[in-house]
C-alpha cells in the first residue's frame, strides 16, 4: 500500500532554502584577489581550501592571457600566484581555481591609484 503525502509549504520552503544556500556557497568559493599593483611580480588572495592549482590570466584582450600558475595555499586558502611579466599598469587580471571557479575582474593600478574590481 502506498501512502501519498500533500506537499506542505515548509518542505517547499525547505528546498528552496537548500538550494540557495547551495548557490550562495559556490559564489562565495570563487577565489578573491587583494588588490594588484603595477610591477606586482605575486597575485595575492583567498580562495577556497583545496581548490589548487590557481590560475592568473590578463583579461584586458578578448583572450585570456596566462601570467602563472600557483599549486599552494595555506589551511584558510591564502595564496601567492607567481606572475611573469609583471603586472601592468590599467591591465585587467582574474585568478581561476581548479573548479574553472573565476574571481571577479581586478583593473592592476598604481600604489597611489583608486582600488576595487569592476563590478
Amino acid at each position: 500500500m502506498i501512502i501519498r503525502r500533500p506537499v506542505s509549504k515548509f518542505n517547499i520552503a525547505a528546498v528552496v532554502l537548500v538550494a540557495s544556500m547551495i548557490l550562495l556557497f559556490g559564489q562565495l568559493s570563487a577565489p578573491v584577489i587583494d588588490q594588484p599593483y603595477a610591477g606586482d611580480r605575486n597575485v595575492t588572495g583567498q580562495a577556497a581550501p583545496g581548490s589548487v592549482p590557481l590560475t592568473v590570466y590578463d583579461t584586458t584582450s578578448n583572450t585570456r592571457i596566462y601570467l602563472g600558475s600557483g599549486k599552494s595555499a595555506d589551511q584558510q586558502g591564502y595564496f601567492a600566484v607567481a606572475v611573469d611579466p609583471p603586472l601592468t599598469l590599467g591591465h585587467k587580471i582574474i585568478v581561476v581555481d581548479s573548479e574553472g571557479r573565476p574571481s571577479s575582474e581586478w583593473v592592476v593600478m598604481s600604489k597611489s591609484g583608486p582600488t576595487g574590481p569592476l563590478n
